[in-house]
C-alpha cells in the first residue's frame, strides 16, 4: 500500500479508537465495541504500527470485551497489549502504558476468579505507578481500589479492608472527598460489609457512593444506576422489597443497554432480582432470572466454573418450593460437584 494510504488507514484507526474511548467513558460497551474492533484490526493491518498505538487499542478493546462478558477473547488481546507495553518499555522506556495493560488484564483475571494472577499483576502495576510520573493519583487510587476488590471477591475481607483503609487516605489527601474514586471505594466498602452480612453499615456506604456520584453525573449515568444497583442488593438482604426491586429493575434495564445481554453485571443484577422475587413470593419470575444469570455465567465461565455454584444453589432452592423437584436434584448435584472441586483445590 502506498505510504499516503498507510497514513489514511493510521488515521482512520485512530479516529475509531478515540470515539471507542469517548463511549467506554460514558460505559456504552455494546457501542464501543465495534469502533475498538475496527481500530485494533485497521492497526493489526498497517505495515510498522507504533508499540504505543497497538498497546492502547489492545487494552481498549480487550476492557470493552471484558464488560461485554466475552472473557477468552479478551485475555487473548490483553496478553497482546501487556507483552507490547513490556517491550515498550525495554525499548523507550514508557512505563504508563505497562501500568494500564497490567491493570485491564488484572480486572479480567479478577473477573474470571483468578484472584492470585490478577493480584500478582496488581501488585507489580502499583510498584510501578509508584515510579511513573506520567500515572496520576486518580490512576493510582483505581489500581489499589481494584486490588481492594479482590481480596473481597477472594473471602479476604480483612485485607481488603485495610486497603480500602489506605485507599481512603489516599483518596482525601489527593483528590478530595467529591471525587468519583471516593464514589467507588464506597461502593466496594458497601459491598465489603455485605460480604459481612453488615447490611445497615453497607447502605450507608452504597447511600453515599450515590450522593458523590449523583452530584457528579446526574441519574442515568451507568455507575450511578451501577451504585443502586449495590444499593439494591443491600435492600433485599434487609428484606425492603418494594425500596430494591425499582432500584435493580433499572440497573437491569440499563445493562442490557450498555454492556449488552451477556455482561457481567446483567448476570449480577440478575441474581440479586430474582432473589428478591423468590423472597417475595413471585417464583415464576425469579427462576427465570435465575436461568439467565446462570445461562450468562455458562458462557463466560464454562460449566464447571465455582462462580456458578450460588447461583445453582438459589434457582435449585426455588425450584424444589415451585414442584420442579427434579431439575432441583440436578441443580444441587451440579452444585455440589462444584463445591467438592473447590473444596479440593483449596486443599492442594
Amino acid at each position: 500500500m502506498p505510504q499516503a494510504g498507510v497514513d489514511a488507514a493510521l488515521n482512520e484507526a485512530q479516529h475509531r479508537h478515540a470515539a471507542a474511548l469517548e463511549l467506554c467513558r460514558e460505559q456504552r460497551y455494546v457501542a464501543a465495541e465495534p469502533l475498538a474492533r475496527e481500530a485494533w484490526l485497521g492497526l493489526q493491518s498497517a505495515p510498522t504500527p507504533s508499540l504505543e498505538a497497538v498497546a492502547a487499542f489492545g487494552h481498549n478493546l480487550g476492557t470493552v470485551l471484558n464488560h461485554l462478558g466475552r472473557l477468552t477473547e479478551a485475555e487473548a488481546i490483553h496478553r497482546e497489549a501487556v507483552a507490547v507495553a513490556e517491550e515498550l518499555r525495554v525499548t523507550g522506556p514508557l512505563t504508563s502504558p505497562l501500568v494500564g495493560t497490567l491493570g485491564g488484564l488484572a480486572v479480567l483475571l479478577r473477573t474470571q476468579e483468578r484472584f492470585d494472577e490478577a493480584e500478582a499483576h496488581l501488585r507489580r502495576a502499583l510498584a510501578l505507578a509508584e515510579i511513573c510520573p506520567d500515572i496520576d493519583a486518580a490512576d493510582s487510587a483505581g489500581l489499589l481500589c481494584e486490588l481492594g476488590t479482590v481480596f473481597r471477591q477472594a473471602g479476604r475481607l480483612a485485607e481488603s479492608e485495610a486497603t480500602f483503609r489506605r485507599l481512603r487516605v489516599q483518596i482525601e489527601n489527593r483528590l478530595g472527598s467529591g471525587h468519583p474514586r471516593a464514589a467507588d471505594l464506597y461502593r466496594e466498602l458497601a459491598l465489603l460489609e455485605q460480604a459481612r452480612g453488615r447490611h445497615d453499615a453497607g447502605e450507608g456506604y452504597a447511600r453515599r457512593a450515590l450522593e458523590i456520584r449523583m452530584a457528579a453525573l446526574g441519574p442515568n449515568y451507568p455507575d450511578v444506576v451501577g451504585d443502586g444497583a449495590v444499593l439494591g442488593s443491600l435492600l433485599v438482604a434487609q428484606g425492603r422489597y418494594e425500596e430494591a426491586e425499582p432500584l435493580l429493575r433499572h440497573a437491569l434495564e440499563t445493562f442490557d443497554a450498555t454492556a449488552g445481554p451477556d455482561s457481567p453485571m446483567v448476570a449480577f443484577v440478575a441474581d440479586r432480582l430474582g432473589s428478591l422475587l423468590a423472597a417475595a413470593g413471585r417464583p415464576e419470575a425469579a427462576i427465570d432470572l435465575y436461568r439467565r444469570a446462570l445461562r450468562i455465567k455458562e458462557a463466560m465461565f464454562g460449566e464447571i466454573h465455582p462462580a456458578l455454584t450460588t447461583t445453582l444453589h438459589n434457582l435449585a432452592v426455588v425450584c424444589e418450593g415451585n414442584g420442579g423437584a427434579e431439575e432441583a436434584r440436578e441443580l444441587w448435584a451440579r452444585a455440589m460437584t462444584l463445591l467438592s472441586r473447590d473444596d479440593a483445590v483449596a486443599e492442594a
